[in-house]
């Protein structure tokens, strides 16, 4: 499915890349941690049927490249609302799949006039309330990883950024981020 719009919004030091797929009421798809709108696509398409769907790709995924902002989940809800008001939308459903769903929350904590219904798919509302397995596995991603992950999307993806070499510090940053407690 082809977006009928796409581009890079300025939000908050970054150029977040977004994709808006049909008509109807906003709904903003946001994808887990190290994928795309690519992955997404499934979700996408029956959604675009009868919403608009605004599809976008976080810091350091996809087609937003990292930049030396810091990483945090606060950071990443202030860029949702970023982008609703470069869009010229007021109020809009949020659909957060994982670090997207955290994402999502964030949002809807700090922005709550922005967002009319929240939808969170396999994210707790907190890092304690995650399994301890698949925190010490959050807690392990870092730059030691590069070259494996550089087989996911975002690492590939990653190839395209201005500045290609920031993909381990990217790494670093985000197992930091997921490795902190939020609440």
């Amino acid at each position: 499915m082809e977006p009928t719009r796409s581009g890079c919004a300025d939000v908050n030091g970054i150029r977040l890349h977004h994709e808006i797929y049909g008509e109807g009421e906003p709904l903003v798809l946001i994808h887990g941690g190290l994928t795309t709108i690519d992955q997404m696509q499934g979700w996408v398409q029956p959604l675009a049927e009868t919403r608009q769907v605004i599809a976008v790709e976080m810091q350091g995924h996809g087609r937003t490249a990292d930049t030396d902002r810091p990483m945090t989940l606060a950071t990443m809800g202030d860029d949702i609302a970023a982008l609703l008001d470069v869009l010229a939308v007021r109020k809009a459903d949020l659909v957060g799949h994982s670090f997207g769903g955290a994402s999502a929350i964030r949002t809807a904590i700090q922005h709550p006039d922005r967002v009319r219904r929240l939808v969170v798919i396999s994210s707790p509302h907190a890092r304690s309330a995650w399994y301890p397995e698949t925190q010490e596995g959050m807690s392990r991603v870092g730059a030691s990883m590069a070259a494996q992950m550089m087989e996911t999307p975002t690492g590939k993806l990653s190839q395209t950024w201005p500045d290609p070499q920031r993909f381990p510090r990217f790494l670093d940053k985000f197992g930091k981020m997921m490795s902190e407690d939020y609440d």
